[in-house]
């Protein structure tokens, strides 16, 4: 394994600014791992040969642009940890904005292939593009591959272990979805997500139904979980439960409000219904976090 880039490399295709002194590159004949902390830094419109999973780590903030099916440019930003997934031949251009961590791994057909049949049988999807989504799973992954490389030295058994499992999430997450509907890969987008999450902390005193936020979206409430998922990193029940209890522990500083009230301002159905929640997010009751402020 070697941590210097040579003009072979896949993390020099379409760069347009040097690479950061503090890069490492380790190679291996079915998968290599770039890592760094990278500067502003422009990839020009580029495909490869291999698949290129993207993981950009908080306070990443990036755009990205590709082509659709039909050859359409389609372009999307996000921030905080998101990743991207690239099959071989898909044409991108990806802006990073912010100096943060970034680490790019790119797997051979082969060695993808492979480790899906293993596990998915004979029948392996083809793997869709999917550009700045939440994938909190990949990024574990990820930030394990990153904490090992710092240590200069990686593992040829964690790589290809990582390598494995990851190449099985994507089949099962990003193969092609069911006919009987459309595939929506990408999340919500920027505009749509910050108007949900608005609608959310406006309206944390009251029920907030599936449907509801679907509308606010958009989106079909059968196609707004994946696509709130992708996005946030949790389904929507579990966002809006932990807004809930993050709007109850501000209010619990204000010793004038009962718990009862509360309960109410923060849309449980009743004090009961708010001590369970609250103790399972926090692991103490209300009135117990209240006594340690």
């Amino acid at each position: 394994m070697s941590e210097h880039v040579n003009a072979s490399k896949h993390i020099l295709t379409g760069l347009a600014h040097p690479l950061p002194e503090n890069h490492a590159w380790h190679e291996l004949s079915d998968y290599s791992v770039y890592c760094a902390e990278q500067p502003t830094t422009l990839w020009r419109e580029h495909s490869h040969t291999c698949t290129q999973i993207m993981v950009g780590f908080d306070p990443a903030y990036i755009r990205a642009e590709w082509r659709g099916v039909i050859g359409n440019v389609q372009h999307r930003e996000l921030s905080g940890d998101c990743i991207s997934i690239i099959p071989p031949g898909v044409a991108h251009t990806t802006f990073w904005n912010r100096r943060a961590n970034l680490l790019n791994l790119y797997v051979n057909d082969e060695f993808f292939h492979r480790a899906a049949q293993d596990s998915l049988g004979d029948r392996v999807p083809q793997l869709s593009p999917a550009f700045l989504v939440r994938d909190p799973f990949i990024v574990e992954m990820a930030k394990v591959l990153h904490r090992e490389s710092k240590l200069g030295t990686m593992s040829k058994l964690l790589i290809g272990s990582i390598a494995n499992v990851i190449a099985v999430h994507l089949y099962r997450t990003y193969g092609p979805k069911s006919a009987t509907g459309p595939a929506y890969v990408g999340g919500l987008g920027p505009t749509r997500e910050r108007r949900v999450r608005s609608y959310i902390e406006e309206n944390l005193d009251r029920s907030l139904g599936l449907e509801d936020l679907a509308d606010i979206a958009g989106v079909s409430p059968n196609y707004f979980v994946s696509l709130f998922r992708q996005s946030v990193g949790m389904t929507p029940h579990r966002f809006v439960l932990q807004r809930r209890i993050a709007h109850a522990r501000k209010l619990l500083a204000n010793l004038s409000l009962s718990l009862v009230a509360i309960a109410f301002r923060c849309g449980f159905a009743d004090q009961s219904q708010f001590t369970t929640t609250f103790r399972k997010f926090v692991g103490l009751t209300p009135g117990q976090y209240r006594r340690c402020l």
